[in-house]
């Protein structure tokens, strides 16, 4: 299987979200067939999170890779949690995770869209998974990070009434879910587990999430901003974000290719 993938394309700093829903619409095609759709495609691509920080945009994303892929596997970002105005604190209820649903619940129809919010999915006998592995902050300079610098800290809302620690509901979530695993072909996450080794940030728990055990043979990830392959532990890492305009990032669709019998046992 040929498995193309990508993350953190931050489409609101590329299309306003002020103009109508046409041109963003069209905006956003026009990027996707210029940068990131090529006649050598794969039989799959992954999307590893942060797409936009409105759900019309990256409703509009996912809809156009599906045309011109067989299966479109999408996994979620710190910034697809982001409430960032009023007008969305009120329609999403005060709660992030009511974002992610008006996502999950427009494509609940689709048998060609995968999301992976915690979930397996298995395609061509590939078994892919798919988590956030949202951070846990152990340490106090990643906590003082976290609460004066990060983000996530201010546009981040629990759906536990009064939960001031939403990094460790979610953390929780991730991780039960990562635990039960045995192995898979793929694993996908947003954050990744290990720090990269060009990585620009030192180790800090808001951009990587460690586990015991990495779980399978090949693992797409972003959140960092890094466009790399490398390896730890006979795991091969792959990165291929888009980043923010000014970072000036390589902007293309990477590839790698994958037979079902690489993994192990599977759950």
């Amino acid at each position: 299987m040929k498995i193309d993938y990508i993350s953190d394309l931050h489409l609101n700093h590329y299309v306003s979200s002020n103009k109508n829903p046409q041109k963003q619409r069209r905006q956003i095609q026009k990027i996707i067939e210029r940068k990131f759709i090529s006649n050598t495609r794969g039989d799959v691509i992954v999307l590893a999170g942060d797409y936009s920080e409105h759900n019309f945009q990256t409703i509009c994303m996912i809809e156009h890779f599906a045309l011109f892929y067989k299966n479109v596997v999408v996994v979620f970002g710190n910034h697809d949690h982001y409430l960032i105005s009023q007008s969305q604190k009120k329609k999403y209820q005060e709660c992030s995770e009511n974002r992610l649903n008006e996502i999950q619940n427009y494509f609940l129809l689709r048998d060609d869209i995968h999301i992976l919010q915690n979930q397996i999915k298995t395609i061509d006998n590939v078994t892919f998974a798919g988590t956030r592995l949202w951070y846990q902050l152990t340490s106090e300079n990643s906590l003082t990070y976290y609460k004066k610098y990060n983000n996530d800290s201010q546009f981040i809302f629990s759906n536990l009434k009064g939960s001031e620690k939403v990094w460790e509901e979610y953390h929780r979530e991730d991780f039960d879910f990562y635990n039960s695993l045995s192995s898979v072909d793929v694993m996908i996450t947003h954050l990744p587990p290990v720090q990269p080794p060009f990585s620009p940030f030192p180790f800090n728990e808001c951009y990587v999430s460690p586990v015991n055990r990495f779980k399978a043979s090949k693992w797409i990830c972003g959140h960092q901003h890094l466009v790399d392959t490398f390896e730890r532990e006979n795991t091969t890492f792959y990165m291929n974000a888009i980043g923010y305009p000014k970072e000036n990032q390589e902007q293309g669709i990477r590839t790698f290719f994958i037979e079902s019998s690489e993994s192990n046992e599977k759950i």
